[in-house]
């Protein structure tokens, strides 16, 4: 535990002092009481933290969850992922050059319901890092998030994902 230059409070494995959350953190919790009577899982499978956010609790995500890249072509699609990036991610906003989509959906079973997106873009400034002319082979995880209720680990699932279809 140590405070940063300057700060007037201090950090821990946990983030800021108990009297602040991160950001994604403080979004998820303004989020929950709205997201919650949309969730399709039973209560049962709810579980609240120490500061009252509600998560689902799943002992299998590839039961529960289906990984779902999505093509620009599909207007309907990429537009659900834009609102959804722009409700839930803390920056509110889609990167300049999206490039690909990602999403995480509840399984046919809970209704084939949005959970989770990453958006991959073209960085603003190209690395020279891999060579001079490179620029087709970058690209940058732009923008990622999970609905309030998401289960532990399925934004590290998502992300786990998006990369291997790019190779």
């Amino acid at each position: 535990m140590g405070t940063l230059p300057g700060a007037s409070h201090t950090l821990s494995a946990k983030g800021a002092d108990s009297a602040r959350r991160c950001h994604q953190y403080e979004r998820r919790r303004a989020l929950n009481q709205e997201d919650l009577p949309h969730c399709p899982f039973p209560r049962q499978q709810w579980k609240a933290d120490s500061q009252g956010l509600r998560r689902v609790v799943v002992t299998n995500l590839e039961a529960e969850f289906r990984f779902v890249p999505v093509t620009k072509r599909e207007v309907g699609r990429v537009a659900e992922i834009e609102d959804f990036i722009v409700r839930y991610e803390w920056l509110g906003s889609m990167p300049h050059r999206p490039t690909h989509y990602f999403t995480a959906r509840t399984a046919a079973a809970h209704g084939d319901k949005l959970v989770g997106a990453v958006v991959m873009a073209a960085p603003m400034a190209f690395s020279k890092l891999l060579g001079e002319d490179t620029k087709h082979h970058e690209t940058l995880i732009a923008r990622g998030a999970v609905i309030s209720w998401a289960p532990v680990g399925l934004n590290s699932w998502l992300l786990a994902r998006a990369p291997k279809v790019e190779e």
